[in-house]
């Protein structure tokens, strides 16, 4: 993907980086980042598109956040027999788990439904607590009702990232995409979706 844009050389990347401040002028945003190797960025059109750093970017352009809860969501990584060592076990039915090989680290990752949501929080901003306890002993009872009693799993570490999730959407557990056009002119438009496929239906908006 990135050398597919190279070829047009008419957009540029700056990665790590954080919007410090916004100000509307007329009709354009002037941006000023974090980093100086985009010290200022006049654009008349902004996609915020930051998952769960959504409602702090609208903030900082002074415009209305949208209505979120957080979950500190566990991987466990663990290491497993070399039965397991290349195969990825899901069950998807009822209160499932998965245990998925972890890249290249020779670990695999174990999550499940019950005991991954570790907290929540229904702050406007995402604010991680500090890591809290590792559940890797449930996760790991209920993985083994489902695998034969020689196979076990011994635990790593753990990491915990941030999963956002629409207010509207926290009863059924659906995923919908949300597209808010929040200022029309200069432009501003948030898109709040855990889906690569997202990209398709931001075609017929931007």
């Amino acid at each position: 993907l990135m050398s597919e844009i190279a070829r047009y050389g008419t957009v540029s990347f700056s990665f790590g980086n954080t919007v410090q401040k916004a100000v509307r002028e007329k009709e354009e945003f002037t941006l000023e980042l974090k980093r100086d190797d985009f010290p200022l960025i006049r654009t008349p059109y902004v996609v915020n598109a930051t998952y769960a750093g959504l409602n702090e970017v609208i903030l900082k352009f002074g415009l209305t956040p949208i209505a979120m809860k957080y979950e500190y969501a566990e991987l466990a990584l663990c290491s497993v027999p070399p039965i397991l060592h290349n195969v990825g076990l899901t069950v998807m039915d009822g209160p499932f788990f998965s245990l998925m090989p972890f890249g290249g680290s020779g670990l695999h990752s174990l999550s499940a439904v019950s005991y991954t949501p570790n907290k929540t929080s229904a702050s406007p901003i995402d604010v991680p607590p500090e890591p809290p306890d590792s559940r890797f002993v449930e996760m790991r009872q209920l993985a083994r009702k489902f695998l034969r009693d020689d196979i076990d799993m011994e635990y790593r570490k753990s990491i915990f990232a941030t999963k956002a999730i629409l207010k509207k959407a926290e009863l059924d557990d659906a995923r919908p995409t949300l597209i808010d056009i929040q200022e029309v002119s200069p432009r501003f438009v948030s898109v709040m979706s855990g889906k690569l496929n997202t990209i398709f239906d931001l075609d017929n908006i931007l």
